[in-house]
């Protein structure tokens, strides 16, 4: 619990990540997480990663070639994520 709410340790764990611009294999991941996380809690966590010249933008930008790619904005990476998601929940289901 934390601030009077219940979080999940790898909402934590991504807190902690995304800041970290040189941690660059999992950062698409880590955010598209958080965007997905934020969505289903009501929550709005990774707002500090992702406005106008916040560390996302910083972090896109510093890769040449991912500036201006669509497929590395907040909401390419959090529909990404909805996608594994529901991939690996339907994954038990086929029969």
């Amino acid at each position: 619990m934390i601030g009077g709410k219940v979080v999940d340790r790898r909402d934590v764990r991504r807190q902690r990540q995304l800041p970290r611009t040189g941690l660059r294999y999992d950062q698409p991941a880590a955010l598209g997480a958080l965007l997905r996380l934020d969505a289903r809690l009501g929550t709005r966590h990774a707002d500090r990663f992702t406005r106008p010249g916040g560390r996302w933008g910083r972090w896109v930008d510093a890769l040449p070639h991912l500036r201006g790619n669509p497929g590395w904005a907040p909401a390419a990476l959090r529909a990404r994520t909805d996608r594994q998601c529901d991939f690996a929940n339907g994954w038990g289901d086929a029969r």
